[in-house]
């Protein structure tokens, strides 16, 4: 799956349209990618939903225009799903939207063929913007009424539960023991840039990148 289809993917899960806990991506992806990392899924799916390490919700990627933009002739889509594959180019990403007679003559009538949207995205867009701002400014208080309160140190935080499981699939003996004091931030965070370098070589190996990290033209 395209980085940029990942990126639309995880927002539209959780903070762009559905509200979706990211540790719920983060199990399908983990299971069904076929470059799955631990380290990498965790922290992408974290970024993108805002979680930690990106903080710039008020920008969400539109399943439609974020499309468009990349793939304007719906190439991709055509691929992966069949179904759109006559569909005019002008409504292929949103085929709801066009006439009855279009989706007859390609063969795929929305709510018959191929459902419906779930959601609205402009409304649910900007419904999850004002939960994700309400958050921030929750938490900002909450921080600044504990460093106004007492000066007792702070308790490390436990890894959520599906994040720890997850981790606990790709750590095995000295390994979990090497590192059994981690919390989820630094160091999440470095081996996050160690994945992402150590992919990058993978791929080089492979022959799907160069090195200058470009794809190579086959």
């Amino acid at each position: 799956l395209h980085h940029l289809a990942r990126h639309a993917v995880a927002c539209f899960l959780t903070r762009g349209d559905l509200w979706v806990s990211w540790e719920e991506g983060m199990e399908v992806f983990e299971e069904r990618l076929v470059d799955a990392d631990w380290a990498l899924n965790a922290g992408n799916w974290m970024w993108l939903s805002c979680s930690c390490f990106f903080y710039q919700y008020f920008r969400c990627y539109s399943p439609v225009a974020f499309a468009k933009k990349y793939d304007p002739e719906g190439n991709f889509i055509k691929r992966y799903l069949p179904v759109l594959k006559d569909m005019p180019s002008k409504f292929i990403f949103e085929p709801w939207k066009a006439p009855v007679a279009v989706q007859r003559k390609a063969k795929c009538v929305v709510g018959e063929d191929y459902p419906a949207p779930i959601v609205p995205h402009d409304a649910a867009s900007k419904e999850n913007m004002s939960k994700m701002s309400e958050a921030y400014a929750a938490h900002k208080a909450a921080a600044a009424e504990e460093e106004e309160g007492s000066a007792r140190p702070r308790q490390p935080r436990e890894s959520p539960p599906r994040l720890q499981r997850a981790r606990d699939r790709h750590v095995t003996g000295a390994q979990h023991e090497s590192d059994a004091g981690w919390e989820g931030g630094a160091v999440l965070g470095l081996n996050v840039v160690w994945c992402c370098t150590s992919q990058l070589r993978v791929r080089v190996r492979r022959g799907l990148l160069d090195y200058r990290h470009q794809p190579v033209k086959k």
